[in-house]
């Protein structure tokens, strides 16, 4: 469905990560404020040659694997970087954090989509310090400070652009807090809870069964660790499908899908 196969469907702005790599699928990754052009090349009919000159070195035939990776990597950098000219500013304010910076880029990039040819996309941000094994309340306040900021200027961002019934931000993580505390803070855990935030979102109610948030409650398995009554595979499915992915292909993107009774869970209209 997209016009320019020059820039991947996925797009990071947190560096590599697994979520998005697939098997003829790359990442196209930017930092939080653009690309990084190459030094010594600033446009001047000079560094123009050595430009070129460069990239016929990195074309040329390599043996060895690392090299190949290596001129491979490189070239799409520089013709990734060349893309980011296409992607315009935006005039909603963003506050100036990690999570606000990555948001920002991404708002760019949609704002940019009809000059880079693309009709669907998957952005990846990254933010870290959530491992609360310590001083849990004090991290907490300040995480979730910046992630209320940084998404409510996000989705503001889609309102200017006109998308905001196109676009669905979620959470994921990989674990979750246990129910006991260590004394300072929580552990690893199983359960936990996620959110879809957009114009498309059936908001303001909660889809699952909320546990019993007690310790040795109904839902806890051993240490504080709770299995929550929701799987991924429910969550990102019922994504998918509004994403585009058809009924029949969810048990080749989900194969677990079958094993739980809700593939669709509604919360996308």
């Amino acid at each position: 469905m997209n016009g320019n196969t020059n820039v991947s469907l996925t797009i990071s702005v947190a560096g590599t990560n697994v979520f998005e790599v697939g098997n003829a699928v790359i990442p196209f990754q930017v930092s939080p404020t653009g690309g990084f052009a190459l030094a010594g090349f600033n446009g001047t009919a000079n560094a123009n040659v050595r430009l070129q000159a460069f990239k016929e070195l990195l074309a040329q035939p390599h043996q060895n694997l690392l090299e190949k990776a290596y001129a491979d990597t490189v070239t799409r950098s520089i013709a990734d970087n060349e893309i980011l000219r296409a992607v315009p500013s935006i005039n909603t304010t963003f506050p100036n954090t990690d999570l606000g910076r990555q948001l920002k880029m991404v708002a760019r990039f949609i704002g940019g989509r009809a000059n880079l040819g693309m009709q669907r996309q998957i952005f990846f941000c990254a933010v870290s310090g959530y491992d609360t094994h310590a001083a849990q309340l004090t991290a907490q306040t300040s995480l979730l400070g910046e992630l209320s900021q940084a998404l409510s200027a996000f989705y503001s961002a889609t309102s200017e652009l006109g998308v905001d019934q196109q676009v669905t931000t979620f959470t994921a993580s990989d674990f979750g807090r246990t129910f006991r505390s260590n004394g300072f803070g929580s552990d690893h855990g199983w359960g936990n809870h996620q959110f879809v935030l957009g114009g498309a979102v059936r908001g303001g109610t909660l889809y699952g069964t909320f546990p019993t948030l007690a310790v040795d409650g109904p839902d806890d398995t051993g240490q504080g660790r709770w299995i929550p009554t929701t799987s991924v595979e429910e969550f990102s499915a019922t994504m998918a499908s509004w994403f585009g992915v058809a009924d029949s292909d969810l048990p080749t993107v989900f194969p677990s899908i079958g094993r739980f009774a809700n593939p669709n869970l509604g919360f996308l209209s």
